[in-house]
């Protein structure tokens, strides 16, 4: 058999036709956004862009965007399975506000945001992150500030299951709609809707964290709030409300804090509302734990209530720790 020598420089050449056509799967599955980026360029790490908008529009569905560095890159409304991490580089996101709208197979998640309004009349009316549709969105290292009027900071208010993770955040001085609503409306079957608050701080606005079950007559709501603190509040720091025929409510407080609400610091209101409370702190509110309207509220004996106006208010169930 004959043998052919294939000279080195043709082999240099073939490699580098070859590396020439590979797809650039980098800059659509990872993109970049920096404070001197440019829309003009392709959002990879080395040409990043200015703003989320762009670096959306040019990543695929379960891609991720990252910050190269602090900055202001807008807001951004979602319709897809994404990523926005900006832990390594706090991005801001001034009047401009996040709208997540997606299926119930999709997942969002974002990562290191400071989404403030600074109080402007701008943004009166408008939440500062709303979640509509199903689907999972996690909130890790987030911040919901200066959202005034009935807008409120996050207005979690999907129409189909859904899913809700929030961690290591603050949701403050935010308008009459509140700090956080979980308000699911009609379209929610009976998988129903799950939230889960672990290390959340809520602070300074009409209510903390309030569970709403008057959208929808059917599928749970399950509201879960660990290691969290809800203070300074015009009326609530923790809120499950539901009456007859509306959807019900599971809300658990564990080792959290309600501290100087003015009207309550943990509150179930309705038929159809139920709260247990467990190793918490509720302290200089008006009424510190309250039962109204026929709801259920159930205790485990290691919960620190004193020092309100009123500590308790309605029926309290005593329960054993299981």
């Amino acid at each position: 058999m004959q043998a052919f020598a294939v000279p080195l420089r043709a082999v240099a050449v073939l490699s580098l036709v070859t590396f020439a056509v590979l797809p650039a799967e980098a800059a659509e599955t990872h993109t970049w956004v920096a404070a001197n980026g440019s829309n003009a360029n392709p959002c990879t790490r080395a040409f990043p862009c200015a703003t989320f908008l762009q670096a959306y529009n040019s990543t695929f569905a379960g891609g991720e965007i990252r910050c190269a560095d602090a900055g202001d890159f807008g807001g951004l409304t979602i319709t897809k399975s994404i990523t926005v991490d900006c832990e390594d580089n706090i991005a801001s996101a001034a009047f401009a506000h996040f709208t997540v709208n997606v299926t119930g197979t999709d997942v969002v998640m974002l990562k290191g945001l400071d989404i403030h309004a600074y109080r402007s009349s701008q943004a009166s009316g408008v939440a500062g992150v709303i979640f509509t549709g199903a689907g999972l969105l996690q909130l890790e290292n987030v911040k919901i500030r200066g959202w005034q009027g009935g807008g409120g900071g996050l207005l979690f208010q999907p129409t189909g299951p859904a899913k809700l993770v929030m961690s290591n955040s603050t949701v403050a001085d935010n308008g009459t709609g509140g700090n956080i609503l979980v308000r699911p409306t009609t379209g929610v079957d009976g998988a129903g809707v799950a939230a889960l608050f672990d290390r959340v701080t809520v602070a300074g606005s009409v209510f903390g964290i309030k569970a709403d079950g008057s959208g929808q007559a059917a599928g749970q709501i399950d509201v879960d709030v660990r290691d969290s603190v809800a203070a300074h509040h015009g009326n609530n720091g923790f809120i499950a409300a539901s009456d007859a025929g509306q959807a019900p409510i599971h809300y658990k407080i564990t080792r959290s804090t309600g501290f100087n609400n003015g009207s309550f610091g943990a509150v179930a209101t309705g038929a159809q509302a139920f709260m247990i409370v467990s190793g918490s702190s509720l302290t200089k509110n008006g009424t510190g734990l309250a039962q109204l309207s026929g709801s259920t509220v159930a205790t485990y004996t290691n919960n620190d209530v004193n020092f309100n106006t009123t500590n308790v208010a309605g029926s309290i169930t005593a329960i054993a720790q299981r």
